[in-house]
């Protein structure tokens, strides 16, 4: 069960608030000025269904602040990656300066369950205010220093990415020292971006839309600076780069991109992005019916357990899901999937972002749906709801991985190896954030008719550890400290 909402949302976030396993779900409101008497929801996930948690205490003074964007959560000051902190992204005017004392970021702390904003106590607010105004979006948690604490990197428009690193107790503005500053995103343009190793050193890159959204910017993290790949202008032009997804790792330890139009009616919409050696990017197409609206968001994960991650494109019409059949590419199995109802224009509202989690532990991921996000240009004023749908397919079996690191509580920014029946593949591990929204950042593998899988982890600090063989259908906690693989 979950509460009736119905609300203006940038996208539905999964995290961990009150220590079980147990994914709970953070949805924003948009607008929460005066103007309108909704208010964002944290919902608690019981054995018996979600519960209202207490609103947190979000620090906002409607209607200087304008709006809130992408919540995310991650361990930046706990160390129980069961009990997570929680960063909402908050937006002023495009271009208005006066407006830079009156945003206010949130970092919410978690004390005991309760999320009580700390963006004043770590200088986060002091450290944005000294740069460029920033129309924040979205945030990814990455430790871009492999100094074991996790940082900041901030998604906007109208200005550059900010990336907030993680010095003691604070946080400081290094954007400049890694070279973000140049980059100069235009409106609706800096926070359509992927954060993953796209080049399969071990480090997370930055690839976002850019120059009217129609050319992919890529910038290589080399370790102390973030350094501009030559721009991606494709012979197979694309009309507007709606959305950008970072895919798992292949087996050269890369991450491929996938591409979504903002324009509908359009074939062979998505495009498949590959880093090959010496830095170049190569386009494939990924065959998909006519997008029926306009392209806000894509996600990706394995919904059927056969080890291959299916896709979902979400446009304002509908969600479609293309299942991953390995050399036989992408099926649009929309039509049988259960989703085709959500393009029932008679709901209110406009869809938006979809993420995934195994919210009732049955072992398959199910979706959290918005349909009340209202982009730039939108004429409806309507709030939508918030969309639970429970995956009821028939799955193979699977495999949901906790890592604990020494210092890095989530061991965000590690890469496992999986070999289960007969093959390997390589899974980097992150805070989940796909466009606006947040996927459960506990992994889950899909294996198959595998019993079993062999398992390793590579640790941002440098150490590896070996868990060898784990059992199918369980939660396995892995240990940086080398403390034997736990079951739950």
């Amino acid at each position: 069960m979950v509460p009736s909402v119905s609300l203006y949302s940038w996208g539905p976030s999964w995290g961990y608030v009150d220590g079980d396993e147990r994914p709970d779900l953070f949805v924003h409101h948009h607008y929460g000025h005066r103007a309108h008497a909704l208010e964002d929801l944290l919902l608690l996930n019981r054995a018996s269904g979600f519960e209202p948690a207490p609103r947190p205490e979000l620090r906002l003074r409607w209607p200087d602040t304008r709006d809130q964007h992408a919540a995310v959560f991650a361990p930046w000051s706990t160390s129980d990656p069961r009990a997570l902190d929680c960063w909402v992204s908050v937006g002023g005017l495009q271009g208005d300066a006066s407006q830079r004392d009156r945003i206010e970021h949130q970092l919410l702390a978690n004390e005991g369950g309760r999320l009580v904003n700390r963006a004043t106590e770590t200088e986060v607010q002091a450290a944005l205010r000294a740069g460029p105004l920033l129309r924040g979006r979205v945030a990814h948690p990455l430790d871009v220093d492999r100094d074991g604490r996790l940082d900041l990197l901030l998604l906007g428009e109208g200005a550059p990415p900010r990336l907030l690193l993680r010095e003691g107790a604070f946080f400081r503005d290094r954007s400049s020292r890694w070279g973000l500053d140049p980059i100069q995103p235009g409106r609706q343009e800096g926070w359509r971006a992927a954060v993953a190793d796209i080049d399969g050193d071990g480090r997370e890159d930055l690839a976002l839309a850019v120059g009217g959204r129609s050319r992919l910017a890529v910038y290589r993290n080399d370790g102390r600076r973030f350094v501009p790949l030559p721009s991606l202008d494709s012979e197979r032009p694309i009309a507007g780069i709606g959305s950008v997804l970072a895919l798992a790792a292949g087996a050269d330890r890369r991450a491929d991109l996938v591409l979504v139009p903002a324009r509908a009616g359009r074939e062979d919409a998505l495009r498949l992005v590959r880093s090959v050696d010496g830095g170049r990017l190569e386009v494939d197409l990924i065959p998909v019916p006519v997008l029926r609206g306009r392209g806000v968001h894509a996600n990706a994960g394995d919904l059927d357990n056969d080890g291959d991650d299916d896709l979902l494109v979400v446009t304002r019409r509908d969600v479609l899901v293309l299942e991953n059949r390995g050399a036989d590419g992408f099926v649009d199995v929309t039509a049988s999937s259960g989703l085709g109802s959500l393009a029932n224009q008679d709901q209110p509202g406009l869809l938006g972002c979809v993420s995934l989690a195994d919210y009732d532990l049955d072992g398959r991921l199910d979706l959290a749906v918005i349909r009340g996000w209202r982009g730039p240009g939108e004429v409806s004023n309507e709030p939508g709801p918030l969309l639970l749908l429970r995956n009821v397919s028939a799955a193979g079996s699977w495999l949901r991985l906790r890592l604990v690191g020494a210092v890095n509580p989530s061991g965000i920014g590690a890469l496992v190896t999986v070999v289960a029946g007969g093959d390997r593949r390589y899974v980097s591990v992150t805070a989940g954030v796909v466009g606006t929204c947040q996927n459960d950042p506990v992994l889950h593998l899909g294996l198959g008719d595998a019993a079993a899988a062999e398992i390793s982890v590579a640790w941002p600090s440098g150490l590896s550890t070996v868990h060898g063989r784990l059992a199918a259908n369980r939660l396995h906690v892995l240990s940086e400290d080398g403390a034997p693989s736990t079951e739950r």
